[in-house]
C-alpha cells in the first residue's frame, strides 16, 4: 500500500486520534504475525475461531503504531508505544478506512467482479491479458469477502492503472456494502447460479443482490453482465452502459464453439471487431471456460487491448483448478495438489491439511515459490519457513530459483532434507525413483499443477483410474 494518513478517515478524531498531527501508516494488518513496518495499523477483528483483541499486545511488541479496537475493550495490562483507536464496530471502521484509501487512488480504474461462479478464474485470465499493457493490481486469490475486499483495496498503489477487485456475498445487504467500499468505475458479473439459494432463497433475490454492485456506476462507466431476464427489472434505471458477454456484439469480440461433435480437445474461435480471427482449443470445462473467455476478451477489448495481444494470451493460457485435489498413487503414496500459493495464510491452511492427512506418514513438501510480486516477499518467506519448521516436514523439494528462500530454510530446518529441481516434473520423477508408499506429498507453487499432468508425469503414463477428492 501507499503511505496513508489516517486523518483521511472521517472518524479518526472520534476514535481517539490526534487530528492535529500526521498519522501516516505504511502497512495495515489483521494478523499480528505480519507486522512488517513500525508504521502499521493493526485491526482487531473478531472471527469464528479467534478474537483479534487477544493479539493487540503481540502487535504492539512487533512494532505496530496503531490498533483499531472495540470501544469497550481493555488491555490486560498497560500497552506501550501503541495508540488505540476505539470504535463501535472494528469491521465497519476497517471498511471505512479502505474506502477512504481507495478514494485517494484516483489514477486507478477499479473493476469490480461479482457473480455466483468463476470470479477468481476470470480475474486471473483478465489480469494476464491487461498486464500486457497496463500495471494491474488484482485481488489476491479469492479475497472477496467483507474483510477480503478492504485488504484488496489496500494493495492498490499509485503506479497501478487498473485494479481488479472480486466481490462476493452470502447474505442480503452484503453486496451493497462492498459496492460502497469499492466504488468501481466498471463492473463485470459472471453467471447467476444456485450457489446462494440456501441463504437468499431464490434466483430473483440473488440477481437483486448481485446487481447492487452496479449502483456506484456513472454514465460513462460500463457493466459487462450475462443476458438474463432475472436482471431485467433492475437495469431500467441504470444510467451506465450495460453490455452482455453472452451475446454477439459487432463492437466486441465473441467466442463460439468451432465443433458440434464430441472429441478429446474442443476447438473454439474468437471473432474480433477488426476481423481478426483467433482459433484455439481446450480440453475440459468447455462451456464454462468458453463463458470465461468470452467475458475476459470483451473486458480486455473495452480497455483497448488489440486483438493480437488478447490472442497471444489465449494461445498459451491454462485455467487453474480452484479446488484442492487429493490423489492416491497405485503404490500408496498420497498427493495433495493445492491451488495457489499467493500468501502465507494459504500455506498455513495447506500445512494444516498435510498434518491431518499424514499423522504417521513421512511428510514431503514440493514448493515452487509465491505467486506475483510483493514488497514484503522476504518477510513472507520467513513466515513460511517458520510454518514449515513447525510442521516437521521431513523432505522439502524446492522448484526453480529460490536462492533467498533456500538460505533461510537451511537455518530453520537443520534436520530436514532439502533438495532442488528445475521443474516440478523433475521432482515428481525423483519421487518415483525413490518410492516410499508411506508418504504424503503436498504440492504448493506459483501455479496450479493440473491433475492429469501430475498423474501422467508420476506414473510415466496416462492414469485411467483416478480418485479425486475436491475439498
Amino acid at each position: 500500500m501507499e503511505c496513508f494518513d489516517l486523518r483521511s478517515w472521517p472518524f479518526f478524531a472520534q476514535a481517539g486520534g490526534d487530528a492535529h498531527s500526521p498519522a501516516v501508516i505504511k502497512h495495515i494488518s489483521i494478523d499480528s504475525r505480519r507486522i512488517f513496518s513500525p508504521s502499521t495499523l493493526f485491526v482487531a477483528l473478531k472471527g469464528q475461531a479467534h478474537d483479534g483483541h487477544a493479539f493487540v499486545a503481540e502487535a504492539a511488541k512487533s512494532g505496530a503504531k496503531y490498533a483499531l479496537v472495540h470501544q469497550d475493550w481493555q488491555p490486560p495490562y498497560p500497552l506501550k508505544d501503541i495508540i488505540l483507536l476505539r470504535v463501535n464496530d472494528p469491521l465497519k471502521a476497517f471498511q471505512a478506512l479502505a474506502k477512504a484509501y481507495r478514494q485517494e487512488r484516483t489514477q486507478c480504474k477499479v473493476v469490480a467482479i461479482g457473480g455466483s461462479y468463476g470470479k477468481t478464474m476470470l480475474k486471473d485470465l483478465l489480469e494476464t491479458m491487461l498486464a500486457k499493457r497496463y500495471k494491474v493490481m488484482a485481488s489476491p486469490e479469492s479475497f472477496n469477502s467483507q474483510i477480503g475486499v478492504p485488504l484488496s483495496l489496500f494493495k492498490i498503489k499509485d503506479s497501478h492503472e487498473i485494479a481488479l477487485v472480486e466481490a462476493a456475498f452470502s447474505e442480503p445487504g452484503e453486496m451493497e456494502v462492498l459496492a460502497d467500499i469499492i466504488m468501481p468505475e466498471h463492473v463485470i458479473l459472471t453467471s447467476i447460479g444456485a450457489k446462494h439459494l440456501h441463504t437468499l432463497g431464490s434466483l430473483e433475490t440473488t440477481a437483486l443482490e448481485m446487481v447492487k454492485l452496479l449502483q456506484p456506476l456513472k454514465k460513462d462507466n460500463w457493466a459487462l453482465i450475462p443476458s438474463t431476464p432475472l436482471f431485467g427489472p433492475h437495469l431500467q434505471e441504470r444510467t451506465s452502459r450495460c453490455l452482455f458477454w453472452t451475446q454477439p456484439d459487432s463492437r466486441l469480440p465473441h467466442a463460439i464453439s468451432a465443433s458440434t461433435t464430441p472429441q478429446m480437445t474442443l476447438p473454439y474461435s474468437v471473432h474480433f471487431p477488426d476481423q481478426y480471427l483467433f482459433q484455439g482449443e481446450m480440453t475440459k470445462g468447455f462451456s464454462y471456460s468458453l463463458d470465461l473467455i468470452n467475458t475476459a476478451c470483451k473486458s480486455a477489448w473495452l480497455f483497448d487491448l488489440p486483438s493480437h495481444t488478447i490472442s497471444e494470451v489465449l494461445q498459451t493460457y491454462q485455467f487453474e483448478p480452484m479446488r484442492t485435489e487429493i490423489w492416491k498413487a497405485p503404490t500408496g503414496m498420497l498427493f495433495i495438489n493445492d491451488p495457489y500459493s499467493s500468501d502465507p495464510q494459504s500455506m498455513d491452511q495447506a500445512l494444516t491439511r498435510l498434518q491431518y492427512l499424514a499423522s504417521n506418514e513421512k511428510k514431503t513438501l514440493i514448493f515452487g515459490g509465491l505467486k506475483g510480486i510483493s514488497d514484503q516477499r522476504e518477510n513472507e518467506y520467513r513466515r513460511i519457513g517458520l510454518a514449515i519448521a513447525q510442521s516437521h516436514i521431513q523432505h522439502l523439494m524446492l522448484i526453480g530459483p529460490l536462492s533467498d528462500f533456500q538460505s533461510l530454510v537451511s537455518k530453520l530446518l537443520p534436520h530436514t532434507t532439502i533438495s532442488f529441481y528445475p521443474t516440478i516434473a523433475h521432482a515428481l520423477r525423483h519421487l518415483r525413483e525413490v518410492e516410499d508408499p508411506r508418504q504424503v506429498v503436498l504440492i504448493k507453487g506459483a501455479q496450479k499443477v493440473p491433475l492429469d499432468f501430475l498423474t501422467e508425469t508420476y506414473n510415466d503414463s496416462i492414469c485411467t483410474n483416478q480418485s479425486v477428492i475436491n475439498l
